[in-house]
């Protein structure tokens, strides 16, 4: 493997480490029958939504000062792991397609004599 293919694939674990540090988040409200959701973007594994960031994306304003946290704990956010995993799936794809681009291919059966 020569320097620009190790290049290559560091960048691409780079990536995929930064996929899984700042997931995609939707933020849902829980009640029963059909349930609203909002996509919430991407945000810190260690740092989630909260329960009023969610309330702020789905209802457009922040919580009042009478907003219980029962109604607050309806509100939730969770990692979107399909889009997670087409993220790394692509990666992966791409990384393979730079490398085998970026290799040193030797054509064999040439010869520069004539």
């Amino acid at each position: 493997m020569n320097k620009k293919q190790k290049m290559a694939v560091a960048i691409a674990v780079a990536l995929v480490v930064l996929n899984g540090v700042y997931p995609p988040y939707v933020g849902e409200y829980i009640r029963g029958g059909d349930n609203p959701k909002k996509y919430l973007g991407y945000h810190s594994l260690f740092a989630p939504p909260s329960e009023a960031d969610v309330f702020r994306a789905i209802r457009g304003g922040k919580p009042s000062e009478n907003t219980d946290q029962y109604t607050l704990s309806r509100y939730s956010a969770r990692i979107v792991t399909s889009r997670v995993w087409v993220q790394i799936v692509t990666i992966v794809i791409a990384t393979t397609g730079i490398v085998l681009i970026l290799s040193d291919r030797k054509q064999k059966g040439f010869s520069n004599a004539t």
